[in-house]
């Protein structure tokens, strides 16, 4: 792959010639099909919650920007549902729930009705996803958890990134405080993956930053945070830390009601 000096990276710049954020290609190899590995509700399932959320599982990473909510339908009969939708890369999973609680002991299918595709570019093999029927009760329960970013994803961003991302402000990118986020973060484009941005509000799948942070091959570079000379070597994010980014940016990247919150400035 052919250097790019203006990166991006999570975490840690190289020194010299090759940055963290280098033009992303994907690796050509045979594809397999974009498959559903597992899904909640399962099959013919009954007895479930008014308001629960589809959890889809993937054999491979969604390509976010190929998809949107009107790629799904969650229908009884004639009647149909509005509903909501977020993919996890971190879990490699689809999350779609109603807007509203579905109507008690009814039949649901909820399928593909436009084609979705991997970040490989290889499609979607079905059609139908699941068909389950509700019972009458309410979880009552988030899809995600609202984390706080004074107490939950700052320690993290400063133990973890500020090193290298804070004043020495590495690839342009500075994670040491939330104007700094907003400014050099937040719907700024990432270079190292054309088309997706660095955090993109809501929206985890298509936020550069959640992939650097993944050991999965899919994002230039190194996974972040790395070892350089010179620089204080920190441990990787715990999966429990990781999914505290993925539920902050799924949520919205809010900052608090303290902080005046400019996460619509680069919108």
């Amino acid at each position: 792959m052919r250097p790019i000096y203006l990166a991006f990276g999570c975490f840690f710049l190289l020194w010299g010639s090759i940055s963290c954020e280098s033009y992303f290609e994907p690796e050509e190899r045979e594809q397999t099909s974009l498959e559903v590995v597992s899904v909640y509700p399962p099959m013919n399932a009954r007895n479930i919650p008014l308001d629960a959320a589809i959890r889809i599982k993937l054999n491979k990473h969604l390509d976010r920007n190929a998809f949107s909510t009107s790629s799904l339908d969650l229908r009884s009969g004639d009647s149909g549902k509005w509903k909501m939708a977020y993919y996890n890369p971190l879990d490699m999973e689809l999350v779609v729930w109603a807007s509203r609680p579905l109507l008690p002991n009814t039949v649901w299918n909820i399928y593909f009705v436009n084609e979705v595709q991997a970040l490989d570019g290889s499609h979607m093999a079905t059609r139908l996803v699941t068909r389950f029927q509700t019972g009458d009760e309410e979880l009552k329960t988030p899809v995600f958890e609202n984390r706080e970013y004074f107490s939950d994803v700052k320690p993290i961003l400063d133990s973890r990134c500020a090193h290298c991302h804070g004043q020495r402000n590495f690839a342009g990118l500075d994670l040491q405080g939330e104007t700094g986020i907003c400014r050099t973060a937040v719907h700024v484009p990432s270079t190292g993956w054309p088309g997706m941005d660095r955090i993109s509000l809501d929206r985890p799948g298509a936020s550069y930053l959640v992939y650097k942070l993944l050991d999965n091959g899919n994002v230039a570079g190194e996974v972040m945070p790395r070892r350089m000379s010179g620089i204080k070597v920190v441990a990787p994010l715990t999966n429990s830390e990781k999914r505290i980014i993925v539920d902050w940016i799924s949520s919205g990247a809010i900052f608090g009601e303290d902080v005046e919150n400019e996460s619509e400035v680069n919108k």
